[in-house]
């Protein structure tokens, strides 16, 4: 008996590697070192020294159960928007403490290898990295049959970021009065679907599940101009826990957020997912982010320069409040 009969087909995952090196090189620059033996990725900051006292910021996260969909309906470009998510929801964490990316890592690990979507989802990858100027500095795939079926896979990847020490985004630099503008999200990007998929079946409308499939929103773009041109004082990524966990993560203690459900119209395909699976307004707002993918605050005379930069995906949600109960939320409806 060998390693392939087992259900590792060593070959395979080399000529894998082998078929990505060039496109994985392009996201290459000056500061990597090339490395013979190749067992970790090395990475030259000595071209930093403008800094005066760098912080590196890091961040690892997958991209769940969306994967569970993605390949249940399996359309065009499946496997390279899976790539380009996960790498957009370790930048936007990034971004979040006001850090440049710098170097991405993926995992992926699969019952079988498939080298049409592994290429595939690396092509994606590598495109979001190039994106944000990031540099794929290395990885691992792991071929497990005995962990997984063999359709089924898993994606995680980590996000190593650097910013000067006195420009990290700090809650209590944030202020009362200070606006809260969210960004338009893309979808639910990858939270949720936990539930979402108990919902989905042969009725659920094709635009609903293509909605549900839309790559993540990188914000970098974005945030790299925010943070040129107004005075950022803060982002929160709106994943995991919804409006309601996220956007007080930024604030200090003593005070409130101030947001107007009212400021915007909430994409359809959070409608039906409220209607299909009777979720409560207060179970949607702690789950999903509603069509908001991330709120920044900025003092109030930056509004006009934000909202020239963000254009239509910008939404004045509301602003920072005096905290006046235990909730550091404030919803205003109808």
């Amino acid at each position: 008996m060998n390693y392939k009969d087992s259900g590792v087909d060593i070959e395979k995952a080399n000529q894998f590697i082998s078929n990505n090196k060039d496109v994985i090189q392009k996201t290459y620059n000056n500061n990597i070192l090339n490395n013979k033996n190749n067992f970790a990725g090395l990475y030259n900051l000595s071209k930093f020294r403008y800094y005066q006292n760098p912080v590196l910021a890091v961040s690892c996260d997958g991209i769940g159960s969306k994967i569970k969909l993605a390949v249940k309906y399996n359309l065009p470009d499946t496997y390279y928007s899976l790539g380009w998510d996960v790498v957009s929801n370790n930048v936007n964490d990034i971004l979040c403490s006001g850090a440049t990316p710098l170097m991405f890592l993926d995992y992926y690990a699969t019952g079988k290898l498939d080298l049409d979507k592994a290429d595939n989802i690396i092509k994606g990858i590598v495109d979001n990295c190039i994106n944000c100027n990031m540099t794929l500095i290395g990885g691992e795939t792991a071929e497990l049959p005995l962990t997984y079926r063999e359709d089924d896979f898993d994606l995680v990847g980590t996000c190593i970021g650097i910013t000067e020490k006195d420009k990290i985004f700090l809650p209590e630099q944030i202020r009362i009065g200070d606006a809260l503008i969210g960004i338009r999200s893309s979808g639910p990007h990858s939270n949720g679907y936990s539930l979402i998929n108990k919902l989905v079946d042969k009725n659920t409308p094709d635009n609903i599940i293509n909605d549900m499939l839309q790559p993540i929103r990188n914000y970098f773009k974005y945030w790299n101009s925010l943070n040129l041109h107004t005075n950022l004082l803060g982002c929160a990524n709106i994943t995991g826990g919804g409006f309601t966990d996220n956007i007080p993560r930024i604030l200090p203690d003593n005070v409130a957020a101030y947001i107007n459900l009212d400021s915007y119209q909430r994409p359809e395909v959070f409608n039906w997912i409220q209607k299909t699976g009777n979720v409560s307004e207060e179970e949607m707002l702690r789950v999903f982010n509603l069509g908001i993918g991330m709120v920044i605050c900025v003092p109030e005379e930056d509004i006009p320069v934000a909202q020239d930069i963000l254009g239509n995906d910008g939404i004045v949600l509301g602003n920072v409040i005096k905290k006046a109960r235990e909730s550091q939320i404030v919803y205003k409806y109808k």
